[in-house]
């Protein structure tokens, strides 16, 4: 059986960690989760611990891809070197999923946080929210055709979370949207 990666990508507070928890946990597909390693092995601090966390993520995706064992990870996607990981996951033979989850504008990513923040969970300075958001955006329109699947889903609403709007698969863009939004347009042209 063919190994699959899948990606969660988008920026602070879009919803990452829900979706797998809605739709890929149930399926038993592990994700590989920084936030939640600096929580395991940091309890007391794991905020003071997130580059060791990411540390030991990445060499966990490593060797997963070495396994050839299919997993999930979560990313902002703010860093070129996710996609050198993709390429290096296709080139020994993993089916690559990507799902893009974009928010109407960085106002709802800030919120988001300070949400996760009230409920326990960790923080990331509005600054270095926004900065990521134009490079996260720009790494996913670079992962058309390096992806055997990618899918543009906007969860800017709390009502109806996770609509697809489009999907490219087998080499061709399928719109869900009745509307395609000006932002999932420039990912498709």
């Amino acid at each position: 059986m063919q190994p699959e990666l899948w990606l969660l990508v988008g920026g602070n507070g879009s919803g990452k960690t829900t979706f797998y928890e809605r739709f890929l946990k149930p399926k038993n597909i592990p994700l590989i989760n920084a936030d939640n390693i600096a929580r395991t092995l940091w309890p007391a601090e794991p905020e003071n611990h997130s580059y060791e966390a990411a540390l030991v993520a990445e060499k966990e995706r490593f060797r997963l891809l070495e396994e050839g064992r299919t997993f999930c990870f979560e990313t902002v996607y703010s860093h070129p070197s996710k996609l050198d990981f993709i390429a290096r996951a296709k080139a020994v033979g993993f089916r690559i999923h990507i799902f893009y989850f974009h928010l109407g504008d960085t106002s709802l990513h800030n919120a988001r946080v300070h949400s996760r923040v009230k409920a326990g969970g960790h923080n990331v300075p509005e600054e270095k929210v926004k900065s990521r958001v134009p490079r996260t955006f720009a790494n996913v329109k670079d992962s058309v055709g390096l992806a055997d699947e990618l899918h543009l889903v906007d969860n800017s609403s709390a009502t109806r979370p996770y609509v697809r709007i489009a999907s490219w698969k087998d080499g061709a863009w399928e719109a869900f949207a009745d509307k395609v939004p000006e932002w999932a347009s420039r990912v498709m042209d």
